[in-house]
């Protein structure tokens, strides 16, 4: 069987680092013979197909091999996330639009588009030469009077236009008849098209629009996807998940700071803002970069077990395994220089996991009360201790049941819950199955690749001699 293949969907503004993730954890995972259990590949979205450039967010461009018809033979997909998903002040089309606006005469502050506050959201603008527009543009409070331009009627209260005579970049548009758009029309033509100021009060309202989270091509890019293919949204990227409709109805995450604009926007999708992913089957979010790699090791975790997926951590040098559910956002990471951390704690209960901790002996071992080992404990892990100390136990608890023949109730015991009983309640909390089916349903993965690993090294070996 050939490795499972995990195709990274590059957009026009993608930020190069998430983008790599997804080839750093899957590209390190290997089965026991050394062979790739995936195979990660990268396609650009551009017209046409084949291979292509694709822009970044820093000051260089990335040469990719394939086009988005390499979407259609993905078992995984990942979507890292890209200039404009979630961003109010800055659009993919302007970003694409910088050389146009460079060249344009009498336009001083069009050489920055993603720095012009009076230009924040105009991406309708990537086509126009040189402003060659409105007579009555030094006066014009949010563009109030342009002549044909019904779709600008309202944006007088539109923070982004609404002091434009301040605005260098069309301080000086002195002698322009129009605003004639590279589509050929006087005026800003189709207003409400994907290059233009669609829907803008509701921009203003929700920070963004459909448009800018799901840039056409983008959006014929995502219906090449099978159905029943993982999709996985890094950060802000699952605004374009949602603007697509696969996470109506569906829980979701996005980074903490964009929560508020996201739920603004998609009311239809269950929100988790406080968590670092989630799981839904066939579709996962992650909050932001660290929670890229969490369920990158999470999906390997799934597919080849918490081994595989370890050994992954081990070699990129990141924790294997944080809880999907755990905070994004901690107050006090790490903890200040004259204060007393939980780090030795935390090291000291895990080669304890199978004796019966209680809050109170963890507040001894770090020599504090109970109320202010709790305090910083959730100040520096995102999770009260007992919760903290569960989610290891299961961790443990999984990673015996994929290696040891252990009965139940020994697994239980060595992991710290005492009793059969007790561990069938929490992994079956976490994930949804009772020990035994998580140990069968292991076991027939990891025997299915293994044995398809060793049928194709015996047939190329046979080749060979042949």
């Amino acid at each position: 069987m050939p490795p499972h293949r995990v195709v990274v969907l590059a957009v026009d503004g993608v930020y190069p680092f998430e983008m790599t993730i997804p080839k750093r954890i899957f590209g390190t995972a290997q089965a026991p013979d050394g062979s790739p259990l995936y195979e990660v590949l990268t396609c650009g979205v551009h017209p046409g197909s084949g291979p292509g450039t694709v822009r970044t967010d820093a000051d260089f461009s990335l040469a990719v091999d394939h086009g988005a018809e390499l979407l259609s033979t993905a078992g995984t997909v990942v979507i890292p996330p890209f200039v404009g998903c979630g961003d109010d002040s800055r659009g993919a089309d302007a970003l694409r639009g910088l050389d146009d606006a460079r060249d344009s005469r009498g336009s001083d502050a069009l050489r920055d588009l993603r720095g012009a506050d009076g230009l924040r959201g105009v991406d309708g603008l990537r086509g126009v030469d040189g402003l060659r527009g409105s007579t009555n543009l030094r006066d014009a409070d949010g563009l109030r009077d342009l002549r044909g331009a019904d779709g600008l009627r309202n944006l007088r209260g539109a923070d982004g236009l609404r002091n434009l005579r301040g605005a260098d970049g069309l301080r000086d548009s002195r002698g322009a008849d129009s605003l004639r758009g590279s589509r050929g029309m006087d005026g800003l033509r189709d207003l409400r098209g994907a290059d233009g100021l669609r829907g803008a009060d509701e921009s203003v309202a929700a920070g963004g629009s459909g448009d800018e989270w799901l840039p056409p091509l983008l959006a014929a890019a995502l219906d090449r996807i099978a159905p029943g293919v993982r999709i996985v949204s890094i950060c802000t990227a699952a605004f374009a998940l949602a603007a697509a409709g696969r996470l109506d109805g569906r829980p979701a995450t996005t980074h903490w700071n964009r929560a508020a604009r996201f739920r603004a926007a998609f009311p239809q999708v269950e929100l988790r803002p406080d968590v670092l992913f989630v799981d839904d089957g066939d579709v996962l979010t992650a909050a932001g970069v660290a929670a890229g790699v969490d369920v990158c090791l999470h999906l390997v975790r799934r597919d080849h077990g918490s081994e595989v997926a370890n050994r992954v951590a081990r070699l990129c040098i990141v924790p294997p395994w944080r809880d999907g559910g755990q905070a994004q956002y901690v107050e006090q990471p790490v903890p200040s220089a004259e204060s007393t951390g939980t780090a030795g704690v935390r090291e000291w209960a895990l080669e304890h996991l199978h004796e019966p901790l209680t809050l109170a002996a963890l507040a001894a071992q770090a020599r504090m009360s109970v109320r202010t080992f709790s305090r910083r404990f959730r100040d520096e892990v995102g999770l009260t201790p007992l919760q903290w100390l569960t989610a290891q136990r299961v961790s443990y608890a999984r990673k015996l049941l994929e290696t040891t023949d252990w009965p139940v109730d020994r697994v239980a015991a060595a992991a710290g819950f005492g009793t059969g009983a007790s561990l069938r309640l929490h992994l079956h909390a976490t994930l949804g199955v009772a020990p035994i089916a998580y140990r069968s349903t292991f076991r027939a993965t990891t025997s299915t690749a293994s044995t398809a690993h060793a049928v194709q090294a015996t047939a190329t070996s046979a080749v060979r001699e042949v």
